[in-house]
């Protein structure tokens, strides 16, 4: 009997060890593919983008009031970036969030979910545009997706912009392709569902376009400076939420100016 219970209580800790092996692996590989992530997004920052001062572009003072002041542009390496992936369409640089990375574009909205920017795989993915925009951002409702990674990369740090102190401070952000500086004023931030009207990018009538400013104007947290109408584009920034997982924290902007 005594020879049993020794037995059971090796197989015990034989499993008990086992267990804590296994989650020590779990942990070192999460920890591994974050480290990736982070190194990989700070390695293309260092090879691909500079932060110089720029003059202000003369733009209609009435539409931009204020919008590049204070700003300083970057300069993005896109043949660089496209060399290093041809699915590289722009960057979207976010000052109040510190959110800069490259935007990509593949042949669904699954790829780029576990792929880095570079291609490769990666637990961050990559921010991304709908599939179905066109990648010159001229559609009406243009949709950007990221992971709210728990490190606080990628998106995670759009929820900032539950805050109207940040928002007021901070009330444009940026997004460059290969052929403009396109900057948009925010003018909504809210939680949002995954089927709403946030997610539309196709408007068959005039009316259905008024409906969309509307619906996402009256959802926002607060009134933001930026009004929208009927000639705007918008761009959409989504990402996850920890509330649940069919919600997501959703920003508006409107396009003001280019160069």
């Amino acid at each position: 009997m005594e020879r049993f219970k020794n037995w059971c209580l090796t197989i015990v800790i034989v499993v008990a060890v086992a267990g804590l092996s296994f989650s020590a692996l779990r942990l070192m590989d999460s920890h591994n593919q974050y480290r990736k992530g982070e190194d990989t997004y700070q390695e293309i920052a260092d090879d691909f983008v500079k932060k110089e001062p720029k003059e202000t572009p003369e733009v209609d003072a009435k539409k931009n009031d204020g919008a590049s002041q204070g700003y300083q542009f970057l300069q993005i390496d896109f043949k660089g970036l496209k060399a290093l992936n041809p699915e590289v369409i722009a960057w979207i640089d976010i000052p109040g969030a510190k959110i800069s990375y490259p935007v990509l574009q593949g042949g669904d909205n699954s790829y780029y979910l576990s792929h880095l920017s570079d291609g490769t795989e990666g637990i961050h993915g990559s921010i991304f545009m709908d599939y179905h925009n066109q990648p010159d951002f001229s559609d009406r409702n243009t949709i950007l997706y990221g992971h709210n990674m728990k490190d606080g990369t990628m998106f995670a740090a759009l929820d900032a912009y539950a805050q109207e102190s940040v928002c007021r401070e901070y009330p444009f952000f940026y997004i460059y392709t290969p052929e403009h500086a396109i900057v948009y004023e925010i003018y909504a931030c809210y939680t949002g569902w995954v089927e709403s009207a946030a997610y539309s990018y196709q408007f068959p009538a005039e009316e259905t376009f008024l409906e969309f400013l509307q619906e996402t104007s009256r959802s926002s947290l607060y009134d933001a400076k930026g009004i929208p109408d009927d000639s705007s584009r918008i761009v959409t920034l989504s990402t996850c939420t920890n509330i649940s997982r069919q919600q997501r924290f959703i920003i508006h902007g409107m396009r003001r100016e280019s160069k």
